[in-house]
């Protein structure tokens, strides 16, 4: 090592993208920093669910699921609509598995019951992997191995700008009374969704649309940090006005991005617009393009007695469509109870003669069991007959992720404006702009972190690790 650095390289945030770059800098050689400015690792991915998306794993294959790299980057492709930087999206692609595999090795275990299918795949490709222990059990056997390695982590420490030296190189941190040197520098500091001035000024569309709905579910020190020392030192933003956003009701502020699959949404002119029970990030994006960015939730009295909460969901999601509650909350006027269509849709300020027409058509579709305009399973469709009938306002605005970051390549290494290499610096996680133009399934945030958090460790200690 260049004995004017401290360390050859210096990680910045201890979540999933944080550790795997430690774990794979210190596995390269590297000696290795990890500084977090919680009083505790785990960022956002302590707080997740631990599911991970990857393509063409063994795990697949014992579930019978026929599935390869090739297949989940066309699916990919297809969604983000050739959006999204091919070159990051085939790395991801093609390391998923890998990713997968590198877990189990460390003594990572997944739940082989509660592999799924978490975005618009075709029927039966089930590409997202539960870890058993959930986020924070990802995080734990992180930590472990990257103690093992003589990783040196360091909470309760804020890193709030970027030392560079010769040619540019960033070879360093600096905080409010220190400055550490290394190598190299790798920035997986989480995103900015605690930070409202930078999601209006990074997201500004879901700002508008959620209004005080809006509310973060991820890390409290999400707040841009990584951003705002990368444009410090050059490094270019991109991904503007991306992330994820969950619908919500309002009633709690929970993690409850799924909804039942038995709702009708109806946009304020009385129509449907959407398959309800898509994945929550693309209804969500369906949402956004109605009238007033916001939709209605409507059912009736046989659906609200029949309301209770979803096992597949149990310990992964909060839970309030059930009967008593929405009950509970239509007492209080918090949800809209009437006794006729018309009245519903007079209170909720909906078209009476649409939303008339809408559930006349809806009802023959369930009576015959086949939804003609978006293709509800028949197990998802229940008619809207029986009084009182009910409507609660949806809007997309639990923001789940941030996806505007440090531009990077392949490589994770950030790029300054001109897509030029910023040397010695790597960005990872919600940090880099890596994400696509939509979430393309259950898991997917997890698995970019780790797999370009992997790549930039090893890529930081290569730079400056002398063999």
């Amino acid at each position: 090592m260049d004995q004017q650095h401290d360390y050859d390289v210096i990680v910045v945030g201890a979540g999933a993208a944080g550790f795997s770059a430690a774990i794979e800098a210190a596995t390269a050689g590297a000696k290795v920093l990890l500084l977090e400015c919680g009083k505790r690792v785990g960022g956002s991915t302590a707080l997740s669910s631990g599911v991970i998306y990857a393509a063409g794993t063994e795990i697949q294959k014992e579930g019978g699921v026929v599935d390869t790299a090739d297949a989940m980057f066309a699916y990919s492709s297809a969604l983000s609509q050739n959006r999204q930087d091919a070159s990051l999206l085939r790395r991801f692609c093609d390391d998923s598995a890998p990713l997968i595999q590198w877990l189990q090795a460390l003594g990572g275990r997944f739940d082989h019951q509660r592999l799924y299918q978490g975005g618009a795949e075709p029927p039966g490709v089930r590409r997202s992997h539960r870890f058993e222990g959930r986020g924070e059990g990802l995080i734990e056997l992180l930590e472990r191995h990257a103690s093992e390695r003589s990783v040196e982590i360091v909470c309760s420490t804020r890193v709030v700008g970027l030392v560079k030296g010769e040619a540019g190189r960033v070879c360093g941190v600096r905080g409010e009374d220190y400055e550490v040197k290394a190598g190299a520098v790798v920035l997986a500091c989480g995103g900015f969704g605690n930070n409202m001035d930078l999601v209006k000024e990074f997201y500004p569309e879901v700002a508008a649309a959620a209004g005080d709905w809006l509310w973060y579910i991820g890390n409290e020190f999400s707040m841009g940090d990584g951003l705002n020392m990368a444009k410090e030192v050059g490094a270019a933003i991109g991904n503007h006005n991306r992330g994820l956003i969950g619908l919500t009701h309002g009633f709690i502020r929970g993690n409850e991005l799924f909804h039942p699959d038995w709702l009708v949404f109806v946009n304020r002119s009385g129509r449907r617009f959407v398959r309800e029970f898509s994945p929550y990030g693309l209804v969500a994006r369906s949402v956004m393009d109605q009238p007033g960015k916001t939709c209605f939730a409507i059912f009736d009295e046989t659906s609200r007695k029949a309301a209770a909460a979803n096992k597949m969901y149990a310990g992964l999601m909060d839970q309030s469509w059930t009967a008593d509650n929405i009950a509970i909350l239509a007492d209080e006027g918090r949800i809209i109870r009437a006794q006729s269509l018309e009245e519903l849709a007079g209170r909720a300020g909906i078209d009476g003669a649409v939303l008339a027409s809408t559930v006349e058509s809806y009802n023959s579709d369930c009576d015959a069991g086949t939804d003609t305009r978006y293709g509800k399973s028949p197990g998802e469709l229940r008619p809207l007959r029986t009084p009182p009938f009910y409507a609660a306002e949806i809007r997309p605005a639990i923001l789940a992720g941030t996806f505007t970051g440090v531009r990077i390549d392949r490589e994770a290494q950030a790029l300054d404006s001109s897509d030029r290499p910023i040397p010695g610096l790597y960005a990872a996680g919600e940090t880099a702009a890596s994400m696509g133009e939509l979430y393309i399934g259950g898991g997917n945030a997890i698995a970019n972190a780790l797999v370009f958090g992997r790549v930039a460790g090893r890529n930081a200690a290569n730079s400056t690790v002398k063999h």
